[in-house]
């Protein structure tokens, strides 16, 4: 898992993007501790159902319909159980938000926070 040995053989121009975006001598350290915090939020979830419940303010959970990190079912899960929760599928987008039309995206939190 994250291996950086196999991601600079195995996928070069993954690699090439990991070294744009995090200092060519600093992607090894980032995805090491990338790893060790995706492990340890495996084994000890900080947000579960019953922290949701104690979030009072209003929330706008938001998923990629295009998403293969986190499930609708799981962003619907979230939603359900925060007491303010608003749940929004964005059509044709993915995970990773610096792929994500940042205008678009603005304009839908905007319209969240302070009205269409």
């Amino acid at each position: 898992m994250l291996n950086p040995d196999a991601i600079e053989e195995k996928v070069p121009k993954f690699n090439a993007h990991l070294k744009a975006i995090h200092q060519a001598d600093h992607w090894r350290e980032v995805l090491a501790k990338t790893a060790d915090m995706m492990l340890d939020l495996g084994q000890r979830p900080r947000l579960t159902a019953s922290t949701f419940t104690e979030v009072n303010c209003p929330v706008l959970v938001c998923i990629g319909s295009e998403d293969q990190m986190v499930t609708l079912a799981e962003s619907q899960n979230a939603e359900e159980h925060l007491p303010q929760g608003t749940l929004l599928e964005l059509k044709g987008y993915v995970h990773p938000i610096e792929r994500v039309d940042s205008s678009a995206l603005s304009k839908e939190v905007q319209d969240f926070l302070i009205g269409p």
